[in-house]
């Protein structure tokens, strides 16, 4: 008979596995049984934290004595992540950078690697298990004729990666591109000149991009960069008590005027716009908003509800809520923007369901967008 992680019966075997990783350390510990580590989530015992794959390949290793190659784990986390709760161990989700990062607070690569995965190296990171992108800005482009930092229009000019020959939509270059409609959000952070680490700046979407000329890592030709424009935009968490939603239009427009224009409005971000501005980006912000808090007619789009008090000019108050994504503010295709309640907006960023009602009010939203289409 087969024996397989999910058979993991012996909590005797874990304290073991546990008193190895506190003995050599986890990463002496993920090289031994030859695994990856776990971000998503951690196992916690006696106030401390221990990576779940390692434990559990290791307890197995006790509890059964199979050798190392016969051990599956790398194939199946939620089956080993099962099997410790089994057992009774406490397994703790990684706070997820939005809730978790401090806007002006300092931190170590090293310990964003930790939390999140990455590269001690490099300028643009990719996390896997987290639906985000860390990119870094320091001095070190102005040798090479480029400079980030921000614009007079209010956003800050992003440069992207690639030392030799003409920047590509490639890797990392790729991703801020497409972060929208890959669902994924922008962190900024910036090389800190005194103190050891760097510092976060805080969340951004990318609005457009450029070409520059820039010199190569040889410093011996010119070559085509990529320049990213990028806006801040905030979280949930960080509006709780200052929530910036739009004015429904008045009657004016129609509700198939207000879509028209949403949805052009959403098709040019993205695009390369020479002289684009921090206005016309908000404008193309607010016309996705109106539309959507008009489409809402006053009742929540998650749960159906009406909405739970008026404003002072009478209009219902919902706030816009871009599902694909955490953040809360820019354009967005309308069929990814919801008008919910402030209730549904906290359940969705904080609540231990959240994935699953944010997940429930996208098929709601492109039904809805598909009968009005």
């Amino acid at each position: 008979m087969t024996i397989n992680i999910e058979m993991l019966s012996s909590k005797e075997a874990v304290l073991k596995a546990i008193e190895e990783y506190k003995a050599l350390g986890c990463d002496a510990l993920l090289e031994k049984y030859n695994v990856k580590r776990i971000k998503k989530c951690v196992l916690r015992y006696n106030n401390e934290s221990y990576d779940i794959r390692v434990i559990a390949a290791a307890a197995y290793i006790y509890q059964f004595g199979k050798p190392l190659e016969k051990i599956k784990t790398n194939s199946g986390p939620k089956i080993a992540i099962q099997a410790l709760k089994n057992l009774g161990f406490d397994i703790v989700e990684t706070p997820h950078p939005i809730e978790h990062l401090v806007k002006g607070k300092l931190y170590t690569r090293k310990e964003l690697i930790d939390l999140y995965g990455g590269q001690l190296q490099g300028g643009i990171w990719t996390p896997t298990e987290f639906p985000v992108i860390f990119i870094f800005t320091g001095e070190s482009g102005e040798a090479y004729g480029y400079k980030d930092g921000w614009s007079a229009d209010g956003s800050f000019s992003y440069t992207g990666e690639g030392q030799k020959d003409d920047m590509k939509f490639i890797r990392g270059n790729k991703a801020i591109r497409d972060h929208k409609e890959n669902g994924e959000d922008i962190f900024l952070f910036e090389d800190n000149k005194k103190d050891k680490g760097v510092r976060f700046v805080g969340m951004f979407e990318c609005d457009t991009w450029d070409y520059i000329d820039c010199l190569d890592y040889k410093k011996d030709k010119m070559r085509k960069g990529i320049v990213f424009n990028l806006f801040p935009v905030s979280s949930a968490r960080e509006v709780d008590n200052d929530i910036d939603t739009s004015e429904i239009a008045p009657k004016k427009e129609t509700l198939e005027q207000l879509r028209a224009k949403a949805i052009k409005s959403s098709m040019m971000t993205g695009q390369r716009q020479q002289g684009d501005s921090k206005k016309s980006w908000f404008k193309r912000s607010e016309d996705v908003k109106k539309y959507v808090l008009q489409r809402a007619n006053g009742i929540c789009e998650s749960c159906d509800q009406p909405a739970p008090f008026k404003k002072n000019n009478g209009e219902p108050y919902l706030e816009p809520h871009h599902t694909k994504r955490l953040a809360d503010e820019g354009p967005d295709h309308p069929q990814w923007v919801g008008a919910i309640c402030p209730t549904c907006h906290r359940r969705i960023h904080s609540g231990a369901d959240g994935v699953d009602v944010n997940n429930k009010l996208m098929v709601k939203l492109e039904l809805k967008e598909a009968t009005l289409g």
